[in-house]
């Protein structure tokens, strides 16, 4: 726990997992013409899909509303913000549905690491799917890391991700290759997205000063992290996503 003290007294919130609401700055959109409107229909997390593994550390850091809601708000803002002074065509317009299938965090006193998958589609004004996206993100940190910072981290890919890729659609339909957008810190796949996270994690013992000695406490935990739990098979129509609000 001496690891987590430090940080508690330089970091703040984000020790114990807290995200915020901010405003990404995208990629520019290589359109010429006018763009539809972009709306933020749902974003939600599945039933039980939040997972945290506190290993030799506080149980702090697990995903929830407030996580979800800053997701979304930065989604919107960062939307509003790349289309504020773009000509807009109020003919038509792309509806974004996004579920998170899981995400997990998992730490000790010395390392953060965090993998969300993500399941996301764009439909038209009438419903009509145009598009379908599952990837996952993921990134981890030790040492200067916290909850909330590594998670932040993995929501502005998400957020990059699905804000790009609707600026893209919004824009009359992206070129050959555009999509899905490649940015940083997302994979295709499960088995990419793990191999960048620590399968094992323990937590490092400390030394603890008795009198004129120091006393050397061993570790006081280790696991392997389940990451393959997080496989999220893309077989369901994405009609089903579009409206929903969670499993």
């Amino acid at each position: 726990m001496l690891f987590a003290a430090v940080l508690l007294s330089a970091s703040g919130c984000g020790l114990t997992g807290e995200t915020t609401r901010e405003t990404i700055a995208l990629a520019e959109t290589p359109a010429t013409g006018p763009l539809v409107p972009i709306q933020v229909d749902t974003v939600a997390i599945a039933s039980e899909g939040a997972e945290l593994y506190a290993i030799g550390t506080y149980a702090w850091g697990k995903f929830d509303e407030a996580d979800l809601a800053n997701i979304r708000g930065s989604l919107e803002d960062s939307l509003a913000a790349a289309t504020k002074s773009k000509q807009l065509d109020p003919s038509d317009r792309v509806r974004v549905s996004l579920l998170l299938r899981r995400y997990v965090v998992a730490s000790t006193n010395m390392e953060v690491a965090v993998l969300a998958a993500v399941d996301w589609c764009a439909a038209r004004n009438d419903g009509t799917a145009i598009y379908r996206d599952v990837f996952y993100a993921a990134h981890s940190q030790m040492f200067v890391a916290t909850l909330g910072s590594e998670k932040a981290t993995v929501n502005r890919a998400i957020v990059r991700r699905v804000a790009e890729s609707s600026l893209l659609l919004a824009a009359g339909g992206p070129t050959a290759g555009a999509l899905p957008r490649k940015v940083e810190g997302t994979y295709e796949t499960l088995e990419v997205a793990a191999a960048t996270l620590p399968s094992h994690m323990a937590s490092a013992g400390t030394a603890v000063p008795v009198g004129s000695t120091l006393l050397f406490l061993p570790s006081s935990g280790s696991a392997d992290i389940p990451w393959w739990r997080a496989e999220t098979p893309a077989a369901e129509p994405c009609q089903s996503l579009l409206g929903q609000e969670g499993d």
